[in-house]
């Protein structure tokens, strides 16, 4: 049996309802202009339980099961695109992103640094290796954004 690019083996999903939701999604994530933003909203519609995704819109027109697996795969593609940018990217990009954030009063650097939040901002199901590359790579980017920011080092750690 084929497996995914995260090990997962793919369930048969009806192409038509696929195809729309997958539309839907990039619709969705199209209005969020930073990519640190997209990682936000798709970690966002993780359930409470940590067992599934739940975006509205994807579940009325497909089985919520296969609405996570088309919500997290696009939300593993975003994660590792993002890994892949460079670091003054990534930066500028985080950066944007709570600068709108912080306008908006939606979210700040301070917790997102103090308190690890950036944890949660992993897809359900992620390999090991690029769950800790994100890790190490938030570790050393939220006080690079701080800076740029113009905020102490100390008011985010």
């Amino acid at each position: 049996m084929a497996t995914s690019t995260f090990g997962v083996a793919p369930r048969a999903l009806d192409p038509d309802a696929a195809l729309r939701a997958t539309y839907l999604l990039h619709d969705l994530l199209e209005q969020i202009p930073t990519m640190f933003g997209r990682l936000t909203r798709l970690a966002d519609a993780i359930d409470p339980s940590g067992q599934r995704y739940r975006i509205e819109k994807l579940d009325t027109i497909m089985a919520p099961e296969l609405a996570t697996e088309i919500i997290q795969r696009e939300h593993n593609r975003i994660l590792v695109e993002w890994l892949e940018c460079p670091t003054i990217f990534r930066v500028a990009d985080m950066a944007a992103h709570f600068r709108r954030a912080l306008r908006q009063n939606t979210g700040s650097l301070v917790s997102l640094g103090r308190r690890r939040a950036y944890e949660r901002l992993l897809p359900l199901e992620v390999p090991d290796i690029t769950r800790l590359h994100f890790l190490t790579e938030m570790r050393i980017l939220v006080p690079m954004v701080a800076a740029r920011l113009e905020l102490s080092i100390s008011a985010v750690l």
